[in-house]
């Protein structure tokens, strides 16, 4: 009797052995798919750092290009403005010149043909000076428009990093 009171308690201690073996296989399992979800989580991070690393580049290197227009932009605007300025000096003399040949001419008809062909001259300097003055107009309207875009770059580029 006392055997079989041992063999019974032997045979519980085997089917509570093998419980515990069956927890511990499930708790194997439960640890290996949480590693496996670290690992892949751990694979994403460094995906991101990687994405993250490539916009911050990219913002540097649009942030220096945009500086360096805006340099170029700086120098180039003052030389325009300064050809501005002197394109308009120009055109101020050109026109008061205009308005004294055009009084000259009233006074003098008898030189009226050598006159008129100075006025003629001046007209076309004028002219000249006037498409100069459009051209670098639009030069500087172009690079505006360039910087604004840059800009725009880099503002979505630093709303995708936050």
């Amino acid at each position: 009797e006392h055997v079989q009171k041992l063999e019974e308690k032997v045979q519980r201690d085997i089917e509570e052995a093998n419980i515990l073996k069956q927890q511990l296989n499930l708790r194997e399992e439960t640890i290996q798919e949480m590693r496996s979800v670290i690992g892949q989580k751990d694979a994403d991070l460094q995906k991101k750092r990687q994405e993250l690393s490539e916009v911050q580049n990219s913002l540097t290197s649009s942030q220096r290009e945009i500086e360096v227009l805006r340099e170029g932009q700086t120098s180039e605007g003052q030389k325009m403005e300064a050809q501005l300025t002197s394109l308009l000096t120009q055109l101020r003399e050109r026109d008061q010149e205009v308005s004294r040949l055009q009084e000259e001419v009233l006074q003098k008809g008898n030189d009226n043909i050598s006159l008129q062909a100075q006025f003629s001259d001046i007209s076309l300097q004028l002219e000249a000076s006037s498409m100069t003055l459009s051209e670098t107009k639009k030069t500087l309207a172009q690079r505006s428009a360039i910087i604004e875009e840059r800009e725009s770059q880099i503002a979505t580029l630093e709303s995708q990093m936050s």
